[in-house]
């Protein structure tokens, strides 16, 4: 998808199908964006489930888009592993953790 220059934004277990040859494809493409330049592109709009998005999201500063797609590729990998996903909400403590950026911390409680 980011190299033909779009963005899904609202990666999820929803989202993601497996085909009976176990191909996967992703699916529900309305919050997705076509972008020009994806390293240089910045946006401060709410889009996806809030508990599968990057801390950034919800910043005032903005996020990369990409970026955001890729942090959810991280959570659903940790579904995949764990089972469950690494937080509920983004009012979790784990997800608090994320945010100050005490992977330490969130890594040794898991």
């Amino acid at each position: 998808m980011h190299t033909n220059g779009v963005v899904h934004r609202d990666l999820k277990p929803e989202n993601v199908l497996l085909t009976s040859d176990f191909q996967l494809k992703i699916a529900d493409f309305g919050h997705s964006k076509r972008i020009k330049d994806m390293s240089d592109f910045k946006t401060s709009s709410l889009k996806g489930t809030l508990c599968y998005n990057a801390p950034e999201v919800g910043s005032t500063q903005g996020y990369f888009p990409a970026t955001t797609d890729l942090f959810q590729v991280g959570v659903l990998a940790f579904i995949l592993v764990a089972g469950v996903p690494p937080f509920s909400n983004t009012s979790d403590g784990w997800y608090g953790l994320i945010r100050q950026e005490n992977f330490a911390k969130f890594w040794s409680s898991h």
